[in-house]
């Protein structure tokens, strides 16, 4: 641990990294299902539980009321941003993980 302690800041900035692409996740294809439903088939997006924050509602309801082709373009950008942002945070978090493991090996090597 000797050795990380003077490369702490960019191993934090790693895993800040790493957490923002973990929270964008989830926000994979499988997430967009009702919304693929929505712009392909017509059907509305539901809502299974009753006790739902009020902006989500009002999203799903917004969401509903949109014509199914301005729902297709809005959809198209919002997942190719969602993939771009995650695939640089990705690649930002392995970068400065291997920048780490990199100084670390050539400190203990000058010992």
């Amino acid at each position: 641990m000797g050795y990380v302690k003077t490369h702490l800041g960019v191993l934090t900035t790693a895993a800040v990294f790493m957490i923002l692409s973990s929270v964008l996740q989830p926000l994979s294809l499988g997430g967009f299902i009702p919304f693929i439903d929505r712009v392909m088939v017509g059907t509305k997006i539901t809502i299974p539980y009753k006790e739902v924050p009020v902006v989500i509602t009002n999203l799903v309801e917004k969401i509903n009321s949109t014509p199914r082709n301005k729902l297709l373009g809005a959809f198209i950008i919002f997942y190719i941003l969602i993939f771009t942002l995650r695939a640089i945070f990705i690649y930002c978090q392995q970068y400065l993980m291997r920048e780490v493991s990199q100084r670390v090996v050539r400190d203990i090597r000058n010992l």
